[in-house]
């Protein structure tokens, strides 16, 4: 008797989130990368696949398990032999570089929205850029922006208009990570809603320019 092993048992690859959106096991993700390391080899100038291996390697970083910086810096070097031109590899190369601390990277950032425009993983790099640059007429921007993309779940929409509407007038808020932040900040500068509240995110608060 011969036993059949069916093609579904096998894993597959599928699309990688950052944590913020969708978290997963750390054996997930390290099955993913594999995936998508694997599927490079066979076509290594396919953008989407390579922005997947990508998350994927940067979230067992976040989660510790063995990658570093350089690591994840290396994997930018190898993206940029393999798709320089490319919406994934400017995204990338400017999500990699930190929070928008370096004026170098600002470029590829500008690139990528070139290229691409439409793309909701663009809307909250740009709001950190513009945070930290106090630029309120560009926040407006990509707060309508990021409104009309539906990217935002209205859950977390109601939850940080709950948040802002608990505070006192003129308060100040600190907020912690994305979901507690951005959205609260789309709220203010797309829909007017409580912008008397000063939103300060305690990672940003560490960069002097954010600080002044």
């Amino acid at each position: 008797v011969i036993t059949a092993v069916l093609a579904d048992d096998e894993p597959k690859r599928q699309t990688v989130y950052s944590l913020v959106k969708q978290r997963q096991t750390t054996e997930w993700y390290k099955e993913q990368a594999d995936l998508w390391k694997k599927y490079l080899d066979e076509k290594p100038t396919d953008g989407d696949a390579w922005l997947n291996f990508y998350t994927a390697t940067r979230m067992l970083k976040i989660y510790n398990q063995g990658v570093s910086q350089e690591d994840l810096n290396k994997l930018v070097d190898n993206m940029e032999k393999a798709i320089p031109e490319s919406f994934e590899f400017h995204y990338v190369k400017y999500w990699n570089g930190g929070n928008g601390t370096d004026p170098s990277l600002v470029s590829h950032l500008q690139k990528a929205y070139e290229l691409e425009p439409n793309r909701a993983e663009l809307n909250d790099d740009f709001m950190s850029y513009y945070e930290l640059k106090r630029d309120k007429e560009n926040l407006e921007k990509v707060a309508k922006r990021w409104l009309a993309s539906n990217d935002i779940s209205p859950n977390l929409y109601a939850w940080n208009y709950n948040m802002l509407q608990s505070t006192e007038e003129d308060a100040i808020l600190f907020t912690v990570g994305d979901n507690d932040t951005y959205p609260a900040i789309v709220l203010q500068h797309g829909k007017g809603i409580r912008t008397d509240v000063a939103v300060i995110n305690t990672s940003l608060i560490a960069i002097k320019d954010y600080r002044n």
